[in-house]
């Protein structure tokens, strides 16, 4: 199942090294490669490797979370900084350890990661053999913090120039904790490093109503709560969406995760700027923030990426899982497109479509072989996205190399 062209029975993969070479029927691949090593899979089907858009590894511990919180996304932010303010460098690098074996079993070989504690996790990747998009998370409403914070920033993206499975990124976290002049300023790094951005927008309508009138429950709890009241975002007039674009940071390389609160000029913008969104539907629904206007950004033909984020408001880490309770909300959206927004899709939000996201030669060997006991037939697409959980995934390899048991 190439994804990037239709499925088709009897199929292999000629791997060099790294690299996918060809791809194609396995009689006429041996025949054509006859000293070539064979390995057969048995009754499974080949796909690329999964692709998890944003994921918070460093909070895996804090989780699982199930069924819906007992407090307003406000209340429950605050609660996330003050407990993650209690724990160590041990704990986050645990956490990641965790998270890194959880993606590993349920088929995903590349994470985009929102890196806010343990800045460089690359030997952490490298041990777990998966590779990462490190957002390097960027919070800062002081205007006289934004230099030190851009140096930063600067200095910690040079530290990854050898990591073999990891590239480095910037997450400014979002609208309402991140001032106008580090926002421009992380634009304009991005811009020329070429780097992909990824944003927490509108995932609430507390957040909403703070960028539009500086109203609501950031305003009179959060901010007083966390010492930070003198320094809550004036009312814009905007939504956060538009906010964001006026200040130039919303483009192709931006990733818009949540985007649960979205008018419809939102989505315009969304559409023209070709920008990503990344919908992470169970924890919008564990955080009982509402539903995001899926069928319109489809519509637009915006790139949707499918997503867990973090444990701390999911019940697992599994892209699987989020496809059932995706189609399940969305029963009018097709198998196929939600695995495009689990391969294909996010290959191009965390600009990385030229190496993964497809099994096509040339792209890097990320694959997993997916157990199809009990497939007689029909569309393959529904079938895997109705049954596949970690107990079907067979191998996972990365690079070529099965990182399944690594």
């Amino acid at each position: 199942m190439p994804v990037s062209g239709a499925p088709f029975e009897d199929g292999a993969l000629l791997l060099r090294g790294d690299t996918i070479i060809e791809v194609g029927n396995k009689s006429e691949l041996i025949k054509k490669f006859p000293s070539a090593e064979v390995i057969d899979l048995g009754f499974t089907a080949i796909l690329p490797g999964l692709i998890n858009s944003h994921v918070h590894l460093e909070l895996t511990n804090l989780g699982p979370r199930r069924g819906v919180a007992r407090v307003s996304f406000a209340f429950w932010l605050l609660g996330l900084v003050v407990g993650t303010r209690i724990r160590t460098e041990r704990y986050f690098m645990e956490s990641i350890k965790r998270g890194l074996k959880l993606l590993k079993e349920s088929g995903t070989t590349t994470a985009g990661h929102i890196a806010t504690f343990i800045r460089n996790p690359a030997q952490l990747f490298g041990e777990a053999g998966i590779r990462g998009v490190i957002f390097l998370e960027a919070i800062g409403l002081k205007k006289r913090d934004t230099a030190r914070i851009a140096a930063t920033l600067r200095n910690e993206i040079t530290q990854f120039e050898n990591s073999e499975l990891v590239t480095p990124a910037i997450s400014p976290h979002a609208p309402y904790s991140v001032s106008e002049d580090l926002f421009r300023k992380i634009s304009e790094i991005s811009k020329a490093e070429k780097f992909p951005i990824s944003i927490h927008v509108a995932e609430s309508i507390d957040e909403v109503k703070l960028i539009k009138s500086n109203k609501g429950k950031f305003k009179k709890i959060l901010y007083p709560l966390l010492g930070l009241k003198r320094y809550a975002p004036a009312g814009r007039g905007r939504t956060p969406l538009q906010y964001l674009y006026e200040l130039g940071v919303i483009d192709e390389n931006t990733s818009a995760v949540h985007c649960v609160h979205l008018h419809e000029d939102d989505i315009k913008i969304l559409s023209e700027s070709k920008a990503s969104v990344i919908h992470c539907p169970r924890s919008n629904y564990y955080l009982n923030v509402g539903k995001a206007p899926l069928k319109q950004l489809y519509e637009a033909k915006i790139n949707l990426c499918l997503a867990t984020d973090g444990l701390v408001s999911n019940s697992t880490l599994s892209l699987w899982d989020e496809a059932r309770f995706l189609k399940k909300q969305n029963p009018w959206l097709d198998s196929e497109s939600i695995l495009r927004m689990m391969t294909v899709n996010p290959a191009r939000a965390l600009r990385m479509d030229g190496r993964i996201g497809t099994l096509s030669p040339g792209k890097s060997a990320d694959f997993i072989a997916v157990d199809l006991r009990g497939y007689d037939g029909g569309n393959i697409y529904d079938f895997l996205i109705s049954n596949t959980s970690s107990e079907r995934i067979k191998g996972v390899w990365v690079g070529g190399k099965d990182i399944l048991d690594q």
